[in-house]
């Protein structure tokens, strides 16, 4: 609490000043007529300064059981009183300032004679130019007008913090100040962001001190997320603490200016880097209880995983979520960058020399940065103050001090065992983690003070002696570390032998888990991995049943089977029959011993996690309800010298069934929750992926050594459940984008169940999975040609009019749809259709979904009124269908679908106004479920956009819509490539705007690149697409406009042979085609004139296949 002597002071210093200046001024007004501005605003000033002085003066005298008893334990108010005096004092000096300057120029005794004080006033603001004291008087005024608020706002803060922790009767004295005792929290904010932009940095300390109060009562962090919790134990460090929270508050020196202040913290793996960082953090979000710490007000607090370029994007993802942008790096970090609140910004774990940080740091000079890493390179990231920290060990006395804590010994400690402790810690090298570790094992009875040197000394031998036997590498973080950790890993080891008595398993589940998580990611490791692994089985197991029964009554309704087809199925029954693994899967008990997921596993799993947890092998974080593990942690568990490299690979392979059995198979789980979870558990499956790759290795070699005869220890096999495995895996590297990869292991899979023959439901799972995978890489001859397979083994199997069949036959038409073979597709749409209306029903939503195929098929031969028709049959079903609904994809995709067809209504004419605007209606409520339903910058998203550019340009506003178009394609060139199909569609798009803008060189630079770059497709039917169609068309457009009419021609012609190669022959765009040759070639013949404008054909072919 202020002192009340230091408030009295200063209210009688201000009072004395402000009386005898406030008497001149008085004076000089009556005995004048006319007053200047200047003197009668001063008057004023001086006049209310005073009486808030003498308020305060007053009030303080008159409280003293409420200054006593209510605000003496508040640190909060005692700040403030704090603040009022020193605002106090310095507004006694300013006023004395205004005293003399203003005696200055009318005299130190106001004048008797009014002439006389009229010729002198009359020329105040003339004598202060004259005299170079202008400045000097409207600074001083403006200072004593700030320092003025601020005290008015102390005084709000003072009753508004009384308000919220005391009661309504003693509410009553604080009305003695005589202030507003009713002001929100809100205009108590208005005040605070007035009084910020009347501050700067060069303000004197008592302004910036009490601006820095009012911050930490009323600014809360909104937004508050770390990489790990702060442990309750966490020791030292403090100096740096305050040398961190001085370079990002004080004033910038001048080298500083403009710069983005950023510290780096480097040093060794376990020193404490992403603690130090997580507990500056948590001092600034809990300012208002420990205003010895004032720093930042800082509205969020973020991290982000600088370890990989995947975790990264993921960890930027959990921004971009909280700016409401797209989840990609660059969108959260333009948010970040754009944000008019103060946040920091934590980068944990940049330890790979291959990552540039460069990527991961928001422009411009907004926000706070620390930046953990091992590198020391890296250091010169740093801006401001020392602009870095190294870690290694604590001092000696807080590495002693941390010892002692993670022991649950007394502090101070007595002379023996502060002896003990330093021998220790001198020991572990003060390595915050080693002591930790150590700690926990002396807390456990695993060792004691006095001999835990003697239990390091063994442990350390042991592993020296492997080390030098090349298992370990030389750095001695792993001779310091590794052996505290052996001796928690035995505790737990005598611990499963005791519980084994007793029928007790968590120490024996706990090992292994630990065993287990060493070959996931140490990272963001879920409960649900495990809860998942358990119960999804059940529902695969349960799903099969289903499906064999099915099989069985298709069975029955056969017609009769030849010989063959019986010694076919004979033979893929024996193959299945061999292929089944006879062995259980390799998985820790806890997960193995259950027939499914309730109640009383979760509380198995959560006492063998909480055994881990408290011996620190790994970490709990309950803000992201997760776990993680030390880098050395992870390190030493999966590389224990007694950790064989077969023990590892049967253990890597627990990791990867674990992960396998919690990722299910189509058609199940296709919620946003699902494509959640699959995205969390990538980092684990390449993980695990790497781990078995090397495990493989490391066995072969030792094979090559041991000369054993290749045909006892030659290649393995993969078994069935491993290539089971591989499609799970496959899935999620699809959902992620990552095709190459999902191609990659679904090839695998198609090579392992070749064998059961093509009608094998294994083998059209996986043929169909595979299409669409090469769907996406733009390998759609593949694609179709996979589907047709597909087709013709389902049509063996269950005939021409099967729902299966049916299905399939509809998919393959959007295959075909997109190589362009527009009448195959036709044909197939229609047959589809037909089959699901009559035997699933009109509302079923396959039927809806071929409804619109359909359409869209039509739409191609310009039928337009037929495609509106199918079209709008498909919305209305899927908006109306329990499983669908308004805001499925495939609804969004119908009504996208629709919108064209009114955009494009006949060949002629598509710019009727009332068809234009349905149209519009449509796309933007498409676009607008996309963004936020897919994200920003998801390519259907990007689809919707560019579809709605084109009605714009339909409307006239080409200028816009070409706005809307280059923004969408930077997307999509940045996030799906230049040579993308779809990017390649939307500059297509774009080309055909400029050509309505008259702005031919640049429509013929893009389309010529657009033709190239379908050419190149592997959808493209020797060199041919539909879309390099459409480009050439518009390309002869282009040379005609600008009389190029040989070029003209020559396009044309490569578009009536492209057309051709893709079957479009019959098709109405041929006619049309050869109409435009026609008149181009009597055009030459005729005419070398002058070059001839001509609009944009009215309905050239398009295919949407990028969408």
């Amino acid at each position: 609490m202020a002192e009340p002597f230091s408030i009295i002071t200063a209210t009688a210093g201000l009072m004395d000043v402000c009386w005898r200046f406030g008497s001149y001024l008085r004076d000089v007004q009556a005995g004048a007529a006319k007053i200047e501005d200047e003197i009668e605003r001063l008057s004023r000033d001086i006049e209310a300064l005073r009486v808030v002085n003498e308020t305060i003066r007053d009030s303080y005298k008159e409280l003293p059981s409420y200054l006593s008893s209510e605000i003496e334990g508040s640190k909060h108010v005692e700040r403030l009183w704090q603040n009022v005096s020193s605002n106090l004092e310095s507004c006694r000096m300013i006023v004395e300032e205004l005293e003399v300057l203003v005696k200055g120029i009318v005299g130190k005794e106001p004048p008797k004679d009014e002439s006389r004080i009229m010729r002198k006033l009359g020329g105040f603001k003339k004598q202060l130019r004259k005299q170079s004291r202008e400045d000097d008087f409207n600074k001083l005024q403006t200072r004593l007008n700030t320092y003025y608020n601020t005290i008015q706002l102390m005084l709000d803060l003072i009753i508004w913090t009384h308000a919220q922790q005391s009661h309504s009767d003693t509410n009553e004295s604080l009305k003695e100040l005589k202030v507003d005792t009713s002001k929100s929290l809100d205009e108590i904010k208005d005040g605070v962001a007035s009084l910020q932009s009347q501050i700067s940095l060069s303000e004197a300390q008592s302004l910036r001190d009490s601006l820095s109060s009012a911050i930490i009562l009323v600014s809360p962090n909104e937004h508050f997320s770390i990489p790990q919790g702060v442990e309750k134990i966490y020791t030292g460090r403090t100096a740096l603490l305050d040398d961190v929270k001085h370079a990002f508050n004080a004033p910038s020196v001048p080298e500083e200016v403009g710069l983005q202040k950023r510290i780096v913290i480097y040093g060794l793996g376990g020193s404490g880097k992403t603690q130090f960082c997580c507990k500056y953090a948590s001092l600034c979000r809990q300012r208002q209880a420990e205003l010895d710490f004032i720093a930042a007000a800082y509205w969020g607090i973020f991290w982000i995983n600088a370890s990989s370029d995947e975790l990264a994007r993921q960890t930027f993802q959990d921004i971009a979520k909280i700016g409401g942008v797209a989840d990609n790096i660059s969108a959260a970090k333009y948010w970040l960058s754009n944000l008019k609140y103060q946040w920091l910004l934590i980068i944990d774990n940049a330890d790979d020399p291959q990552v540039k940080l460069d990527h991961y740091i928001p422009e411009g000079e907004r926000g706070h940065i620390l930046l953990t890493t091992r590198i020391p390179a890296h250091r010169d990231y740093g801006t401001v103050g020392s602009q870095f920290f190294r870690f290694e060990g604590l001092e000696e006395n807080d590495g002693k001090d941390l010892l002692l804590k993670a022991a649950s010994k007394p502090l101070p400690p007595d002379s023996l065992t502060e002896r003990l402790a330093t021998s220790i810690t001198q020991a572990l090298g003060s390595l915050p983690l080693a002591l930790i570790h150590a700690g926990k094992a002396i807390k456990r009875g695993l060792c004691k003070l006095d001999n835990y040197m003697h239990y390091h000394r063994i442990e350390r031998q042991r592993v020296r002696d492997a080390q030098s036997q090349g298992f370990l590498k030389s750095d001695e973080i792993y001779i310091n570390v590794y052996s505290s950790f052996e001796i928690n890993f035995q505790g737990l080891m005598i611990k499963a032998t005791a519980e084994s008595k007793e029928g007790r398993t968590e120490a024996r589940d706990a090992i292994q888990l630990l065993q287990m998580f060493s070959f996931f990611h140490r990272e963001n490791i879920r409960l649900e991995f495990l809860t998942k692994a358990i119960v999804y089985p059940k529902i695969e197991h349960e799903q099969r049943l289903k499906d064999q029964e099915r099989e069985a009554i298709i069975s029955c309704d056969r017609k009769r089977r030849s010989w063959v087809q019986v010694f076919k199925e004979m033979a893929v029954e024996t193959v299945v029959f061999l292929s089944k693994d006879r062995t259980p899967p390799v998985l820790p008990d806890v997960l193995r011993d259950v027939d499914g997921f309730d109640r009383d596993n979760e509380v198995r799993l959560r006492a063998a996690l909480n055994e881990l947890t408290q011996l620190s092998l790994i970490t709990y974080n309950d803000h992201d309800d997760n776990y993680s593990m030390h880098p050395v942690v992870h390190g030493w568990a999966r590389e224990r010298p007694e950790f064989s490299t077969m023990e590892q690979a049967i253990w890597c392979q627990a990791a990867a069934t674990t992960l396998a059995q919690c990722i299910l198979l189509p058609p199940f789980a296709n919620s946003e929750e699902d494509e959640r979870f699959r995205r969390d558990i990538l980092p684990h499956v390449d993980y695990v992926r790497e781990r078995q790759q090397e495990i493989q290795e490391t066995i072969s070699r030792n094979r090559h050594k041991s000369r054993r005869p290749n045909w006892l220890f030659g290649k393995s096999m993969k078994t069935r459940t491993q290539i089971i495995q591989l499609a799970r895996f496959s899935r999620v590297y699809a959902q992620c984008g990552r095709w190459g990869e999902a191609k990659s292991l679904q090839l695998e899979v198609k090579d392992f169940v070749a064998p059961l023959g093509p009608e094998h439901p294994s083998t059209i799972r996986i043929k169909l999975a595979l299409s669409i995978t090469c769907l996406q890489l733009g390998q759609g001859n593949e694609a179709a040609e996979l589907q047709s397979q597909v087709l013709q083994a389902h049509i063996n199997s269950f005939g021409e009019e099967h729902p299966d069949t049916l299905k399939v036959m509809d998919v393959l038409g959007e295959s075909r749809w997109q190589q362009g073979q527009f009448t195959k597709s036709l044909e197939h749409h229609e047959r589809a259709f037909n089959g699901m209306r009559r035997i699933l029903g009109p509302d079923h939503e396959n039927t809806l979904k071929a409804a619109d195929n359909l359409g869209r098929a039509h739409a191609t031969f310009w039928r337009m009124d037929k495609a509106r028709e199918f079209h709008a049959m498909a919305v209305a079903g899927m908006k109306n269908s329990s499983k669908l609904g308004p805001m499925h994809l495939d609804t969004l995709v119908a009504m996208d679908h629709l919108a064209l067809a009114y955009l494009e209504k006949n060949p002629n004419d598509y710019n009727s106004g009332e068809d234009i605007d349905r149209a519009y209606e449509l796309l933007v409520e498409v676009l607008g479920s996309r963004e936020k339903k897919l994200g920003k910058e998801h390519p259907y998203t990007l689809w919707a956009a560019a579809n709605l550019a084109r009605v714009k340009g339909a409307q006239g506003k080409l200028v816009e819509a070409e706005s809307d178009i280059r923004a969408g394609l930077m997307i999509a060139t940045r996030n799906l490539g230049a040579q993308h199909i779809g990017t390649l569609f939307g500059k297509l798009y774009l080309g055909d705007n400029l050509i309505k803008q008259e702005r031919v060189p640049e429509a013929i630079e893009l389309l010529i690149e657009v033709a190239d770059g379908h050419r190149h497709m592997a959808s493209a039917n020797n060199g041919e697409h539909p879309d390099r169609v459409n480009a050439l068309h518009h390309l002869s457009i282009c040379y005609k406009m600008q009389g190029k009419l040989d070029e003209a021609v020559r396009a044309c012609e490569e578009a009536i042979q492209g057309l051709a190669a893709v079957g479009g022959q019959a098709h109405p765009y041929m006619m049309q085609l050869n109409g435009v040759l026609e008149g181009l070639v009597g055009l030459r013949t005729t005419s070398r004139a002058r070059p001839v404008s001509e609009p944009v054909p009215a309905r050239p072919l398009e295919n949407s296949s990028a969408g």
